[in-house]
C-alpha cells in the first residue's frame, strides 16, 4: 500500500513523494491501494488521478485523468485503483489531493510484470 501522508494543510505547495514501483500483467486488472492520511476531517477535498503510458483504470478505457470531490476523514482514507496494462510500455500513476490552494501529490511507476 502506498501512503500519501497528512502534510496537505501544512504548506501551500508540497513536492511529489518519491516514486514507488508497482507491477501489473498485460490485460489483467490489479488493485493498487493508496492510503491518504489526514490529521483531521477535510470536507470537499479534490482528488485527481492521472495516468501516462500504457496503463488505464479498469472501466475507464482511454481516460487519462479522472477528478472528483469527496470528504476525507481524520485518520487513514483508502483509495483503491484497479490498474490495467494495455500495452507493454508501462506508465506512471499520479494522485493529487487538494483543498483550496494546497495540494499533495503521489506518483508511482507502473511496470509490466516480467
Amino acid at each position: 500500500m502506498a501512503i500519501l501522508s497528512s502534510g496537505l494543510l501544512d504548506t501551500a505547495s508540497l513536492p511529489a513523494t518519491e516514486p514507488a514501483g508497482f507491477e501489473v500483467a498485460l490485460g489483467e486488472p490489479r488493485n493498487v491501494n493508496i492510503a491518504i492520511e489526514m490529521p483531521h476531517d477535510l470536507p470537499d477535498a479534490g482528488i485527481t488521478v492521472a495516468l501516462t503510458g500504457g496503463i488505464e483504470l479498469q472501466g475507464y478505457a482511454g481516460r487519462r485523468e479522472l477528478s472528483w470531490t469527496t470528504d476525507l476523514e481524520a485518520g487513514v482514507n483508502k483509495l483503491t485503483l484497479p490498474l490495467v496494462a494495455v500495452d507493454s510500455q508501462g506508465g506512471r500513476l499520479l494522485v493529487r489531493v487538494g483543498h483550496g490552494d494546497r495540494e499533495r501529490r503521489f506518483s508511482m511507476d507502473v511496470n509490466l510484470e516480467s
